[in-house]
């Protein structure tokens, strides 16, 4: 192992800002980077959230300084008054504050190329401890650092979302594997469970899982429920019992390994870059705020429209498929029945259709279910 990796064994993640500990904003940052670190094998032993407090940010990094060997601290970055995580990290690492004329330059340069005034104190976000490692920012004007305090391997990062996302993706989590050497040392696998209570699903669970070393969790989340299992890598290979709970599961797993359905057909049709429109006259909207709600959250390079029918029974397949006549990447769902809907997807290769029969739930979990099932036929055919 070279002299620039070591082993991690807990991480913790610092958010800094009033507007979360006064309940103005949730603290999404935290939630999102612990899954990117397990991910990797990294295990988050602590969230913490401080106020925009010199003296509450300090605290905060000496607590944390002591039991943890990664640390990533969002926030505070900015150029307003509130803004003052740099400072507060100089003082904790005992490194001065230098100012990186390249980065004031740069930054007077985008301000100049969208015609906006640059003001003196926007150039505060150009000081960064001196030694440290300054990690470009393509979504916003405060970049991140990176810096090492004794044992303590530290990222300062912005506080909007979106910007920590860039940065993870374009320099992060490359810097993180270059800087580190970890183990995974257990493996965890997941359904993502839709239609029967906790009570249900844990009890089948364990019942099958009984006489193995394998770990389970569970976490509700309306309307779904999410089984978790850990266990050694090999333990995997060596018990059949797995095999034996999705058979067991089957009838109410919507997806595997923590993403909806909807989620990986939204990743499907942003890779492809093809302009798609949804006819939806089963699923009462909630196909529509499934779908707006993931495309919103990423930088979409493809249009997509939405299209709610009023809802009704069709009198033939022919006549769904009037619909997409004229269409060359749509995906539709129509009711053919109370107790069935037919699920189609029109491209370039033709119509495609299945039908769903839709007896087992009724009202908002019978739309629920439609949603991310639609989406998991049409993730099938693309």
């Amino acid at each position: 192992m070279s002299e620039k990796q070591r082993d991690i064994h807990r991480a913790a993640i610092l958010a800094v800002g009033t507007e979360l500990t006064d309940g103005q904003l949730a603290n999404s940052n935290a939630c999102w980077l612990s899954a990117k670190l397990d991910d990797l094998g990294i295990p988050v032993f602590c969230h913490m959230t401080v106020p925009d407090n010199h003296s509450e940010i300090l605290s905060a990094l000496k607590y944390l300084e002591k039991d943890h060997d990664l640390l990533f601290v969002t926030g505070g970055l900015g150029p307003t008054k509130d803004d003052f995580t740099r400072n507060v990290i100089s003082d904790w690492c005992g490194k001065p504050l230098v100012m990186d004329e390249g980065r004031r330059q740069r930054l007077q340069d985008r301000f100049a190329q969208r015609g906006r005034p640059y003001f003196d104190f926007q150039s505060q976000q150009c000081f960064f401890p001196s030694e440290s490692e300054v990690i470009d920012n393509e979504r916003g004007t405060a970049d991140a650092f990176f810096l090492k305090k004794a044992n303590v391997l530290t990222w300062v990062l912005p506080g909007p979302p979106r910007e920590i996302e860039g940065l993870w993706k374009k320099s992060i989590q490359k810097q993180i594997a270059e800087k580190t050497t970890f183990r995974k040392t257990k493996v965890l696998k997941t359904w993502l469970c839709f239609g029967a209570g906790e009570s249900i699903i844990s009890k089948v669970t364990e019942e099958v899982l009984e006489q193995t070393p394998f770990e389970t969790g569970y976490r509700a989340h309306h309307p779904y429920l999410e089984v978790k299992v850990w266990g050694e890598p090999e333990d995997f290979d060596r018990f059949d019992q797995l095999n034996k709970l999705d058979e067991k599961l089957s009838d109410y797993v919507i997806s595997r390994e923590r993403k909806k359905w909807s989620d990986l057909l939204i990743e499907i049709l942003q890779e492809q870059k093809k302009d798609v429109r949804f006819y939806d006259a089963s699923t009462g909207g909630q196909l529509s705020l499934s779908l707006k709600s993931l495309i919103s959250a990423k930088e979409t390079e493809f249009r997509f429209e939405f299209l709610s029918l009023s809802p009704r029974f069709l009198k033939s397949i022919d006549e769904g498929k009037k619909y997409l006549k004229e269409e060359k990447n749509s995906f539709a769902i129509f009711s053919l029945s109370e107790k069935e809907v037919l699920v189609m997807m029109k491209n370039q290769s033709g119509v495609q259709l299945e039908k769903l029969e839709t007896e087992r739930y009724q009202g908002k979990r019978l739309q629920e279910w439609l949603a991310e099932k639609a989406c998991q036929v049409w993730l099938g055919w693309l």
